[in-house]
């Protein structure tokens, strides 16, 4: 009897259970073919500030960060595996996970915990671009993932943790779940009295039992005998709204990042403005973006590009959602939690595109040509157009499981002659974290659970934290003129991450689209 289709995308073990092995399948191997052969192209990076009350000495927290990181494999095994590829004919990723001896438990931990204690303090957002601008080759056995450690402000115990890795070994979800599980570690370990177990009591080989297979094999759908669903066709006359590019030779860095976070007040009024209309953040965002995108392009272009981009905002058809992304964990029967129960896989996000209707756009965006190149803004009825447009363009794709195993399957096929060029466009990509604490993640280090310092607690009262998460951040190395959305709600606050690539814009013209975009949030709640 023939082994099933899914079996190379499962971990199995060949030398009686030394090692483990997997094929990566779909979109973790196409963004692992992405940072190969892109010079890190996608290369992720999620953070999360924290703060540690009492403030413990740099090599006290160095320790216990490295006990928690161990504790973390032994919960969470892939973040241990080695990444490798295979070139033609097999054109294949894999993953490699090796049960160790402690001693070789250690070294890993010591080879992938890159402690930043003894640099200067600095700020989140100079770390993040820091690290955006390094990257890997996973094609050679390279660690899946690395977690860094940078100091915020170490009299005040603030410091900085970051897992990074090619986007094939983690998603943003998927980075908020190890998070999770590091914190509730690293808070026993501080405690005056540490309830974790060291690290060298860990007893390793039965954690392989958490590796998880590739998503669309999670879904239980990958061996079905359904026919896959054809890809739509672009619509009749379809002219997107692709503005022309101009190029940096030489930038000083790779990527442009810019994060705006909304405050709790405002972050309740753009959900209450989304629930009295009947549509979802994600919807409004999704608008709100495409719009901004639109408004930056014609602001931005140059005196001699105005007539053809003038011509091509009347002329267009479609606004591109070139990648949207969804979670698909839930719809995994027995694999939908990162940490405990039968694991996760640790990138289980669908990617799809789709298309908005310009003449929405322009309802809502007026173009002066003729009186100083200046645009307009209906932030009423027009602006809910977009809304609705956005919500028909995304409507229109097939995200069930079988969708998503089709555009699985899409992404495999494109392995034997990746090309990054079709992604050489000026559109934007979005992504929606989720709401972090709804997950069930993070709640209890969030700054509303106060950190406790005192010890005069009643023996009935719960311990106090020593660990308080103040903020989580994400980027992705995007050396593209794609315009890249991330956003996520963490401690009552939506948070908003614009990444792009320098050669493609300036800071100020990043600025501008951003500009553009809080002009069209705000105008909503205020």
């Amino acid at each position: 009897m023939s082994e099933p289709e899914s079996s190379p995308y499962e971990f199995s073990t060949a030398d009686g259970g030394r090692t483990y092995t997997r094929t990566l399948y779909g979109f973790e191997a196409f963004c692992d073919s992405c940072a190969s052969e892109a010079e890190g192209l996608f290369f992720f990076a999620g953070s999360a500030a924290l703060h540690l009350a009492p403030a413990p000495t740099p090599a006290a927290l160095h320790s216990a960060i490295k006990s928690a990181w161990l504790a973390l494999r032994a919960a969470a095994p892939q973040v241990a595996c080695t990444t490798s590829f295979a070139p033609a004919p097999a054109h294949t990723w894999s993953y490699t996970y090796a049960v160790p001896t402690p001693g070789e438990a250690a070294a890993w931990a010591a080879q992938t915990l890159k402690w930043h204690g003894e640099e200067e303090d600095g700020s989140l957002q100079a770390h993040v671009d820091a690290l955006s601008e390094t990257w890997w080759d996973p094609a050679r056995g390279a660690p899946a993932l690395l977690l860094h450690v940078h100091p915020l402000c170490k009299a005040d115990g603030r410091w900085l943790l970051t897992f990074q890795g090619p986007h094939g070994s983690l998603d943003g979800r998927g980075a908020f779940a190890l998070f999770d599980h590091l914190c509730t570690t690293l808070d026993a370990l501080l405690a005056p009295s540490p309830s974790a177990a060291p690290a060298a009591e860990l007893e390793w080989g039965a954690e392989t039992a958490l590796l998880a297979g590739a998503g669309a094999v999670l879904t239980g759908a990958f061996d079905a005998a359904a026919p896959a669903p054809p890809r739509a066709a672009p619509p009749p006359g379809f002219v997107p709204f692709f503005p022309p590019l101009t190029k940096t030779p030489a930038p000083a860095r790779v990527g442009l990042n810019r994060t705006w976070t909304l405050t709790p007040a405002q972050t309740a009024a753009l959900r209450a403005a989304c629930r009295a209309r009947g549509r979802t953040v994600t919807q409004v965002v999704d608008a709100a973006f495409a719009l901004a995108d639109v408004e930056a392009a014609l602001l931005t272009a140059r005196t001699e590009e105005r007539e053809k981009v003038g011509a091509l905002f009347g002329g267009a058809t479609h606004w591109v959602a070139a990648l949207s992304f969804k979670d698909q964990r839930p719809s995994f029967p027995a694999h939908a939690r990162v940490c405990g129960g039968r694991g996760s896989a640790l990138f289980a996000v669908d990617g799809y595109d789709f298309v908005v209707d310009m003449g929405a756009i322009r309802g809502a965006l007026k173009l002066d040509a003729a009186g100083g190149w200046a645009v307009a803004r209906d932030v009423g009825e027009a602006f809910w157009g977009v809304v609705g447009a956005c919500a028909e363009g995304s409507g229109r794709v097939q995200r069930d499981p079988a969708g998503y195993r089709a555009r699985e399957a899409a992404k495999h096929a494109q392995l034997p002659a990746m090309d990054p060029a079709p992604m050489a466009v000026r559109t934007g990509v979005t992504s929606s974290l989720g709401h972090v604490e709804a997950l069930g993640l993070l709640s209890s280090f969030a700054p509303s659970a106060a950190v406790g310092t005192s010890s005069s607690s009643s023996p009935t009262s719960p311990a106090p934290k020593r660990v308080t998460v103040d903020a989580l951040h994400s980027v992705v190395r995007a050396d593209l003129p794609l315009v890249l959305l991330l956003y996520w709600q963490y401690a009552a606050r939506l948070s908003f991450g614009f990444h792009t690539g320098a050669k493609w814009q300036t800071e100020a013209e990043l600025g501008v689209l951003v500009d553009a975009f809080q002009g069209w949030v705000l105008a909503l709640i205020e």
